[in-house]
C-alpha cells in the first residue's frame, strides 16, 4: 500500500514462454519456470527476479506462493511461482531493476491478451546464424504469414549495446599504448645518459674492485626510484579521475585493486627492462678506456 500522492514501484515486464529462461541460460534462484498453464482468471503465476523480490519482500527467504498486482486493480493478480536471477535486458551498464515475467498468453480466458510480436530465442550447440535457415522454415510451418525480422545472436546484440562504449575504451588503449611507448623511451634514455655520464666513474670503482653485479644493480636500482615515483603519481591521480571512467565500465568497479595492481606491475615490469638495458651496458664498460681523460 502506498500514499495516494506517490507512485508504485516501476517494475519491467516481460511477457514470455515455457522455456524461454532455459533458452536464455537465466537461473532459477527458487521455485520453477513457467508453464502453458499459468494464464486464466483472477490469479495467474508469474517469475520475478531477485531485485523484485528484495525490493517488495525484503529479508523473506522466500516468496513463492506470493501475489503482485497492479497499482488500483483489484480483479487480477499473478502468484509469485519462482524467482530467477537478475540480468540486464536494455543496456550492460545500469543495474538490474525488478522484473516480472508473465505468461506470453495472458488475460482472462473470456478475452486473452495475445501478444503481437515477440523475439524467438533458440539455444544451439554450434553457430547460432548457421540455423537461420531452418528456424526460418519452422516458422512457416507454423504460419506462412509470420516474417523472421532481423535475426541477431547473443553476442551481436551485447556488441551493438556497447558499440559506443567499446569504441571510446579503443580510442583510450591506443593513447595508453602511445604513453607506455613514450615513458619507456624516456627511463631508457635517462638511464643511458646518466649511464654515460658515469663512465669514468664506473670505471674508477671496477678498477678499484667493485663488482660488475653492484653496478647492475645500482643502475637498475636508480631506473625503479624513478619508475616508483611515476607510479605512485599516477596511481594517485588515476583514483582521483576514475569516477569520469565510470560510466564506461562494465563489470569491474572504477576502483577495483585488481586492475590497479595489475597495471603497476605491468609499468613496473616495462620500466625494469627500459633500465636493465643500459645498466649492462654499465655492467660491462672497458676500465682502461674509461679512465682515460675526455
Amino acid at each position: 500500500p502506498l500514499p495516494e500522492d506517490q507512485l508504485g514501484i516501476i517494475v519491467d515486464r516481460r511477457a514470455i514462454a515455457p522455456g524461454a529462461l532455459e533458452a536464455l541460460g537465466i537461473a532459477l534462484v527458487d521455485g520453477r519456470e513457467l508453464t502453458w498453464d499459468d494464464w486464466g482468471d483472477g490469479v495467474r503465476s508469474a517469475v520475478i527476479s531477485e531485485t523484485a523480490a528484495r525490493t517488495f519482500w525484503p529479508g523473506e527467504a522466500s516468496v513463492i506462493g506470493r501475489r503482485i498486482r497492479n497499482q488500483g486493480n483489484t480483479a487480477n493478480a499473478w502468484e509469485v511461482v519462482g524467482v530467477a536471477e537478475d540480468i540486464r535486458f536494455e543496456t550492460l551498464t545500469d543495474d538490474p531493476g525488478p522484473l516480472i515475467y508473465v505468461p506470453l498468453i495472458a488475460g482472462s480466458t473470456d478475452s486473452p491478451e495475445i501478444t503481437r510480436s515477440f523475439a524467438a530465442v533458440l539455444h544451439v550447440g554450434a553457430n547460432p546464424l548457421s540455423f537461420v535457415a531452418a528456424a526460418r522454415g519452422a516458422l512457416k510451418e507454423v504460419d506462412p504469414r509470420l516474417p523472421m525480422v532481423n535475426p541477431l545472436t547473443v553476442a551481436q546484440i551485447e556488441g551493438n549495446a556497447m558499440a559506443t562504449t567499446s569504441f571510446t575504451v579503443v580510442l583510450l588503449g591506443i593513447a595508453a599504448g602511445i604513453a607506455l611507448l613514450l615513458g619507456t623511451v624516456g627511463i631508457y634514455g635517462v638511464i643511458s645518459y646518466v649511464v654515460s655520464r658515469r663512465t669514468q666513474e664506473i670505471g674508477v670503482r671496477m678498477a678499484l674492485g667493485a663488482p660488475a653485479s653492484r653496478v647492475l644493480r645500482e643502475v637498475v636500482g636508480q631506473g625503479m626510484v624513478l619508475a616508483g615515483v611515476g607510479l605512485a603519481l599516477g596511481l594517485l591521480g588515476a583514483w582521483g579521475v576514475s569516477r569520469v571512467l565510470t560510466s564506461l565500465l562494465y563489470g569491474v568497479s572504477a576502483t577495483d585493486p585488481l586492475t590497479y595492481g595489475g597495471t603497476a606491475a605491468l609499468l613496473a615490469l616495462v620500466a625494469f627492462l627500459a633500465s636493465l638495458i643500459p645498466a649492462r651496458k654499465a655492467a660491462r664498460v672497458d676500465v682502461v678506456n674509461a679512465l682515460k681523460v675526455e
